[in-house]
């Protein structure tokens, strides 16, 4: 839920408060998504695979996940930047829809934790 409130924030605009605090909820997102997903991997992996399913893990958070998110918040930001000229200047400006490009992920993550809550048991 914390990746939601944190993309809602910096989807809500520019007042600084909300900025510095989606900043500050990036350390419990990236640690706590990381130290349950390390957590989970020790609890249900047979104790033969354990280490391998451990850097698995991280081979697909720290390399994959890592390499596709890059490639794909490039592209949306690409989707979401136009291209305008000023008429009285005739200078070309780009201009960059930050509120929809923080309202996909934040959808994203909104589907990911309704597929959680649905599917996973503890």
């Amino acid at each position: 839920m914390a990746w939601g409130l944190r993309y809602a924030l910096f989807a809500a605009g520019r007042l600084l408060p909300l900025i510095v605090l989606g900043i500050a909820l990036h350390g419990i997102c990236f640690d706590f998504f990381f130290a349950a997903g390390f957590i989970q991997v020790e609890n249900t992996a047979p104790e033969a695979i354990r280490a391998s399913g451990q850097s698995l893990f991280g081979v697909l958070t720290y390399g994959l996940g890592m390499w596709l998110g890059t490639e794909t918040s490039g592209r949306l930001n690409d989707w979401f930047t136009t291209d305008t000229v000023d008429s009285d200047s005739d200078k070309s400006q780009r201009r960059k829809n930050w509120r929809a490009f923080w309202l996909v992920p934040c959808a994203g993550v909104a589907m990911s934790l309704f597929l959680f809550l649905l599917l996973f048991s503890a």
